[in-house]
């Protein structure tokens, strides 16, 4: 291991030293577990992509980016050419080109129809009724290779939003700048009022539609979902060689090791909470003040002894990094530590980025 790796180690390491730590104390980590991003206007595409699994993601992030616009399209033997620009930029004069190589089943090209959708905002390729009833006829056996949803809808299509598209067809990591507008939670495991029905009912979000509709028509609403897991470390005595260890366990809450505490409940309300009094989103107003160590939601984890608290908050993408900008702050790197501790009697919430570095190298 050379010296850099070794330097960068330490001052990310350095996360997990103890300044105000008491023995007795225990750490709760929350750490980003799958996360999706996706354009205001697709729910529908997120909770048929998503599908079951929409139930584990408990925390929300509204964002504003440029939007991005489909112009128009060409299609070659294998693959379709998409021209879009950023109307954020005004770069009409200026149009990107990404390819969509879609056409696994060649025996269905002469049959597909396309559409761009949604105000450019995603591209759609289907089989028309018509032409699904000439692909039954010409060529059954791929007629009948068919989902069976198709076949009895009689349509088949597949609507791929600009957004997937450009990241998708990134060659490098780069960084994509979104403006954070709200923070918000929803506790899909405890009820069917899952996140995407909270986001499609909210009162807040409506309203940031609306402005957005109204003042900030060259920007596009994104809504970025979290779903954490958790470890809590607890200090042990080894009294024979006069020290004590740290053990995490990522069970804590099916071994009731913490009283009144459950992963999905109080303790994604103090990481929303955390969240919000970090960042200071705009349309945000409870918790944006500094946190009471007397308040609520933080007296069941100061009864018990935990802290530090720490969201390890990642913000990498399979092809890139999102870097959120507030008021309050700004990220530049693919992960955050937020740290909330309790120093003389008073709750700080502190944070430290880890280098794209390190990041990459663990």
């Amino acid at each position: 291991m050379n010296d850099k790796i070794k330097s960068q180690l330490r001052k990310y390491l350095q996360n997990y030293d103890y300044e105000n730590f008491v023995l007795g104390d225990s750490r709760l980590n929350a750490s980003v577990y799958k996360k999706f991003l996706f354009p205001y206007n697709a729910l529908d595409y997120a909770r048929n992509l998503l599908a079951d699994t929409i139930k584990n993601y408990s925390i929300y992030f509204v964002l504003s980016c440029g939007r991005k616009e489909i112009k128009s399209y060409e299609v070659h033997n294998e693959y379709v050419d998409i021209k879009y620009c950023d109307i954020d930029k005004l770069s009409f004069n200026f149009m990107e080109e990404i390819s969509l190589n879609y056409f696994l089943l060649k025996s269905l090209q002469p049959f597909f129809e396309y559409k761009i959708c949604k105000s450019g905002s995603s591209f759609k390729v289907y089989i028309s009724t018509e032409q699904m009833e000439k692909l039954k006829a010409i060529k059954p056996d791929s007629y009948y290779n068919l989902p069976e949803e198709c076949k009895k809808t009689h349509l088949f299509f597949e609507e791929f939003d600009i957004y997937h598209m450009i990241w998708e067809n990134a060659q490098d990591e780069e960084p994509e700048e979104y403006d954070l507008l709200y923070i918000g939670k929803s506790n899909a495991q405890e009820s069917d009022f899952d996140i995407l029905k909270r986001l499609n009912s909210h009162k807040t979000i409506q309203k940031i539609t609306r402005e957005n509709n109204l003042y900030y028509r060259s920007k596009e609403l994104m809504i970025m979902i979290f779903s954490f897991k958790s470890k809590l470390f607890r200090p042990y005595n080894l009294d024979c060689y006069l020290a004590h260890i740290m053990l995490g366990n990522s069970g804590w809450e099916k071994a009731k090791l913490l009283t009144n505490i459950k992963e999905n409940q109080e303790m994604i309300l103090f990481i929303e909470a955390m969240l919000i009094n970090h960042f200071k989103p705009k349309y945000n107003q409870q918790y944006v003040d500094k946190l009471s160590i007397k308040s609520k939601i933080y007296q069941q984890f100061n009864r018990q002894n935990v802290n530090p608290i720490v969201i390890e908050l990642d913000l990498c993408m399979d092809k890139g990094k999102i870097h959120l900008k507030s008021k309050e702050t700004r990220t530049e790197t693919k992960m955050r530590n937020i740290k909330c501790c309790k120093i003389d009697d008073k709750i700080v919430i502190d944070y430290d980025d880890m280098s794209d570095f390190i990041y990459d190298f663990l």
